[in-house]
């Protein structure tokens, strides 16, 4: 299952960053969303919350600095959208 999702995040379009992604949740414009197991509580809470009414499906995976090597880029994520 981690294999899958960190294949999603390397081909697929995505946004990166808490604020793209609870636009995306809101607009229902995201099929997944992956946090990093070492992210701040308040970026995790604030998926949870926007969540509640979107139900996307959501994944807590590697550390904030393999997931931005992952999606590609020079610093840390704490969150990342797979885009439908």
């Amino acid at each position: 299952m981690e294999k899958d999702i960190i294949e999603m995040v390397k081909h697929l379009d995505k946004v990166v960053g808490l604020r793209q992604v609870l636009k995306g949740m809101i607009n229902k414009s995201l099929r997944c969303v992956v946090i990093a197991r070492d992210c701040d509580e308040f970026v995790g809470r604030r998926v949870e919350e926007n969540n509640r009414d979107c139900k996307i499906p959501v994944y807590v995976q590697s550390t904030m600095k393999e997931l931005g090597t992952i999606c590609g880029i020079d610093v840390g994520t704490a969150v990342v959208g797979i885009k439908k």
